[in-house]
């Protein structure tokens, strides 16, 4: 028999005052909902009266038992733990959970893999351009799915000539400035976890075009426009002038099935004595273009520092006393960066078109050294016939 649960009183409070992700609290606060239906109170600060620190351990122990005989998998059973140790901690209790933890049941991890080159182009050949923009930022960004959501326009930027200028650098060819056409992308701005990496020069190719879709739609982009927004129908101008947040289930099932229609992973029909979430792919869904970028890192011999600064991982002391805004940082790590751009880079005609654009510039260089190189020979000629001339009045 199902308990009516009244969410309020101090307890709650507590709980609901802590500085958590929306998704986060949301998660946390369904499998409390559970373990107070199990303890059979219909109130959270019931759950602070069920006895003795070691009493409450005990019914805990008691609850995962009858989630292990439903057949939850460790992973899960791990985040219910979780939700209710925070719960308790968050009101003054201290629940031993590694004691409690040994009662979940271990698995082994299963082998997984990230995506190839060839997967991600496939699926975004098959995206539409969204669905291009958002594959492109992930597979060269490594960027989190739960940071997306919170991106705006403002987020993504150039990199400034400053920035790509050799200044008391490390960089063994230091004879032309580091050339690159994409983006610098702001992670969690203003909060403790920022941290900034790069979006190739195709994918930012890819979330220009989108951009410019919305704005053709009838959307008026500004610095605080997210970066992605919610699915739209361009014919409801209603609709398209009021962009809502994308959040983060919407981008994993969107994700899904762009891998799904691209034939990257098979759809998977659960039968009636198959679990839900008991199948498990080669790769992650979302996470696989993390391990797609780290690993592209690593083989294009990335500096180790870097590259975790760049997927946002702590580094000890490291992050913290690093200035990530003073243009060297900049630049220091995008010359590491653009050792690994081709390895992110999709399409072979992206790099020839980047190869070329480079060409140009080069050969445009080198006639503006010809003109300037032809003038000062005019000038040099000039001043010998001047000379000469005053050297032949003065033979007079």
């Amino acid at each position: 028999m199902s308990i009516a649960l009244k969410l309020e009183g101090k307890a709650w409070s507590n709980f609901q005052d802590t500085e958590l992700a929306p998704l986060t609290k949301k998660f946390y606060s369904r499998w409390l909902g559970l373990f107070m239906e199990h303890c059979e109170v219909d109130m959270p600060d019931k759950l602070l009266e069920l006895g003795t620190v070691h009493e409450i351990e005990d019914r805990i122990i008691q609850w995962l038992g009858t989630l292990k005989e439903a057949g939850k998998a460790t992973a899960t059973m791990k985040g219910a733990l979780a939700s209710v140790v925070f719960f308790y901690s968050c009101n003054r209790v201290k629940i031993d959970s590694r004691y409690v933890g040994r009662r979940i049941p271990r698995k082994p991890t299963l082998p997984h893999r990230s995506p190839t080159k060839e997967e991600v182009a496939a699926i975004v050949e098959a995206a539409n351009m969204r669905g291009k923009a958002l594959a492109g930022l992930f597979a060269s960004s490594g960027v989190r799915v739960g940071a997306v959501p919170h991106l705006k326009i403002r987020h993504r930027r150039k990199v400034t000539p400053d920035e790509m200028e050799h200044k008391d650098c490390s960089c063994k060819d230091r004879s032309q400035p580091l050339r690159f056409n994409g983006y610098l992308l702001n992670v969690y701005e203003g909060d403790p976890e920022q941290y900034f990496t790069f979006v190739s020069e195709e994918a930012g190719r890819w979330l220009d075009t989108y951009h410019n879709l919305r704005k053709n739609a009838g959307e008026v982009l500004g610095p605080n426009s997210p970066l992605f927004r919610e699915e739209f129908d361009m014919e409801k101008p209603a609709i398209v002038a009021e962009p809502s947040q994308c959040t983060e289930g919407m981008i994993k099932t969107f994700m899904s099935r762009a891998a799904i229609t691209a034939g990257v992973k098979p759809i998977v029909r659960i039968n009636g004595d198959a679990k839900p979430g008991a199948h498990r792919h080669e790769w992650k869904n979302i996470h696989g273009y993390r391990m797609f970028f780290s690993t592209a890192a690593t083989n294009a011999g990335v500096n180790f520092s870097f590259k975790e600064l760049m997927l946002g991982h702590h580094l000890n002391l490291e992050k913290s006393y690093y200035d990530s805004n003073n243009p060297r940082s900049v630049h220091a790590a995008l010359a590491e960066y653009l050792k690994m751009q081709d390895a992110v880079t999709l399409f072979t005609n992206s790099l020839l078109e980047r190869d070329n654009k480079v060409l140009r510039e080069q050969v445009t260089e080198i006639q503006d050294l010809r003109d300037d190189n032809l003038k000062l020979n005019r000038i040099v000629a000039e001043q010998a016939k001047q000379l000469q001339a005053i050297s032949r009045r003065l033979d007079k």
